[in-house]
């Protein structure tokens, strides 16, 4: 049987008005990058924390205990740029908190 993994990120959701806006600055990007390029849907527009890389789904359950018990301190993220990651072919918006 084969081994699988999935590959796991860490993120939060947005409001509905930023969720808007995402969609809006992606739509006006489609006209300018690759036509057989994926669309994000506006309903999972969101921001990455950070990826964790694959893991096997057997490890999920411990690993979302312990996110649960990560002590989420409250921040501001000013996103300023719009950025493009090579490896995985991805164009986001980036900031700093």
């Amino acid at each position: 049987m084969q081994n699988t993994t999935k590959r796991l990120f860490l993120g939060f959701s947005v409001k509905k008005t930023l969720e808007c806006q995402f969609f809006d600055i992606q739509q006006k990007l489609t006209l300018y990058i690759n036509t057989e390029a994926l669309a994000v849907l506006q309903s999972n527009m969101h921001i990455t924390l950070g990826f964790l890389g694959q893991v096997k789904p057997s490890c999920i359950p411990a690993l979302l205990t312990e996110v649960d018990a990560l002590e989420k301190p409250s921040f501001e993220l000013v996103l300023s740029a719009i950025s493009c990651w090579q490896k995985p072919q991805i164009i986001c918006l980036q900031g700093q908190a």
